[in-house]
C-alpha cells in the first residue's frame, strides 16, 4: 500500500510504501499524485519511504513502475530513498547510474535528513558523461551525495566480507 507523505513542498512527491505494493496502489494512489505534480512542474524531487513492513512489489506494479519511470524518465529531478532493506538499496545502487537525475539512500533513522535533502533547492541532478556509467561530481554541495554512495558500498562490503568468515 502506498500512502502519501503530506507537509512537504508542493514540487516534492512524497510517498510511504508499506506491505506488499500492487497495480492497484501505482493505479490508485501514485500514479495520479505524480501526475498532478507533473502537470505544475517540469521537474519534480521524490521522496520514497519503504518501511520496516514494506515487503516488495507483485508484477504488475513491477511492470507499472517501469512504464511510469520510462515515460518521465527527464522529469525527476532527486529522489531520496529511505530504508532498511538490502535488496532495495542493492537494487538502487544497481540502477542509480543509470538514472539522470540525483539518487540518495538513506537508513530509516534518517527520514529527517532526506527531507531536508529532497526540499532543498540545491538537489541538483548530476552531470554525466555519454556512454559512462559513473557519476561525475559538479558542485561541492554534491559531494555528500558520492560520499553516500562509497559509504554505501563499505557497508555492503563489510556485510560480505562477514558472511565470508562463517
Amino acid at each position: 500500500m502506498f500512502k502519501i507523505i503530506s507537509g512537504l513542498p508542493k514540487n516534492v512527491l512524497g510517498v510511504e510504501a508499506h506491505g506488499e505494493i500492487t497495480d492497484a496502489d501505482y493505479q490508485g494512489v501514485l500514479i495520479p499524485r505524480a501526475n498532478e505534480i507533473l502537470a505544475k512542474y517540469p521537474k519534480i524531487n521524490v521522496l520514497y519511504v519503504a518501511g520496516k513492513d514494506f515487503k516488495g512489489y507483485d508484477t504488475t506494479a513491477v511492470w507499472d513502475d517501469e512504464i511510469f519511470g520510462l515515460n518521465h524518465w527527464s522529469s525527476f529531478n532527486c529522489i531520496a530513498v529511505v530504508t532498511d532493506v538490502i535488496w532495495l538499496r542493492t537494487a538502487i545502487h544497481l540502477f542509480s547510474p543509470l538514472f539522470p537525475g540525483a539518487i540518495k539512500i538513506f537508513d530509516l533513522s534518517d527520514l529527517s535528513a532526506a527531507k531536508a535533502w529532497v526540499t532543498k533547492s540545491n538537489a541538483i541532478p548530476i552531470k554525466k558523461k555519454p556512454g559512462i556509467l559513473k557519476r561525475e561530481i559538479v558542485s561541492p554541495l554534491l559531494y555528500d551525495i558520492q560520499h553516500t554512495v562509497d559509504v554505501e558500498e563499505k557497508r555492503m562490503n563489510k556485510g560480505k566480507a562477514r558472511r565470508q568468515k562463517k
